[in-house]
């Protein structure tokens, strides 16, 4: 997910699709306890890179 604004984060528990997911969970046994937010990612490629599109078709490892 692409967020523009860090202070969207703060609001996404109160979506309705955020409240589905959970549901959805708590049906399986599954108790929703925390969300968080992970920080900045960095991509170092040869290629340019100016759009999430542009992201198509790389091999990108994650840590």
């Amino acid at each position: 997910m692409f967020l523009t604004d860090i202070a969207v984060l703060q609001k996404l528990p109160d979506t309705p699709i955020f409240k589905e997911w959970q549901a959805k969970l708590e049906a399986q046994g599954i108790t929703f306890v925390a969300d968080m937010y992970n920080g900045f990612r960095s991509f170092y490629t040869t290629t340019p890179v100016t759009t999430p599109a542009n992201l198509s078709g790389l091999r990108i490892r994650g840590s």
